[in-house]
């Protein structure tokens, strides 16, 4: 039988840097790859901290801290410490009744709570409702501008007509400046909106990006 390997670097675990890490799923990935995919995890910003398996794409709540996989660990060439095979024989012990996984040699574990799909949905909901109030905000912003531009219009040609240059001018000044005040609040409502926008969707392309690398494997 073959040594068991992480499925993303095909490296060997070993139990001193490719230390077998387990994530909710049930899945594995070596210590390195696991900390890639952690802070990944960490960097999806307004979509929340999350953790998205490589192997299968389920998506749990962010772990600082994964479990070891002591029956990887112990079945691995350099694996030689009794206390690692003990505690795997007795991890295999509870998990005899779950059925293997049928595309790799991890074990699957029982679905995550309800606890944690809640929480998981509910930082995808709130992700989600940031997005939307940040083009809102854009929206607004851009019906400000125009808004603002056509008024600036509409004063200048009614001054001239009524009121002559002179004081088409002065009305010109003075509505530039309420104007000016007016687009620089829009201005910075347009440029928060698009940011939150930028960086949200950037964020989250980079990591299913990663996600699809994993699997072109």
């Amino acid at each position: 039988m073959a040594a068991p390997q992480c499925p993303v670097c095909f490296e060997q675990y070993d139990q001193k840097v490719l230390v077998p890490k387990q994530f909710t799923c049930g899945h594995s990935l070596c210590a390195v790859c696991a900390a890639q995919v952690q802070a990944e995890g960490t960097s999806l910003g307004v979509f929340g901290n999350m953790l998205k398996c490589p192997t299968c794409r389920s998506v749990s709540t962010y772990q600082k801290e994964l479990s070891t996989n002591y029956a990887l660990l112990a079945v691995s060439n350099e694996t030689n410490d009794p206390e690692v095979i003990e505690r795997a024989q007795a991890a295999a012990l509870r998990v005899a009744t779950i059925k293997p996984a049928a595309q790799n040699n991890n074990i699957m574990l029982p679905a995550p709570s309800l606890l944690t799909e809640v929480k998981v949905f509910t930082k995808m909901v709130l992700g989600w409702f940031a997005v939307i109030v940040a083009i809102h905000c854009a929206l607004l912003a851009i019906w400000n501008v125009i808004y603002g531009a056509a008024y600036v219009v509409v004063i200048v040609a009614y001054s001239i007509i009524y009121y002559g240059v002179y004081c088409s001018l002065y009305g010109l000044v003075e509505n530039l400046l309420s104007w000016f005040v007016f687009f620089f609040y829009t201005y910075a409502l347009a440029s928060i909106g698009l940011v939150m926008i930028l960086v949200g969707l950037a964020r989250f392309l980079r990591y299913r990006g990663f996600g699809n690398s994993v699997n072109s494997h």
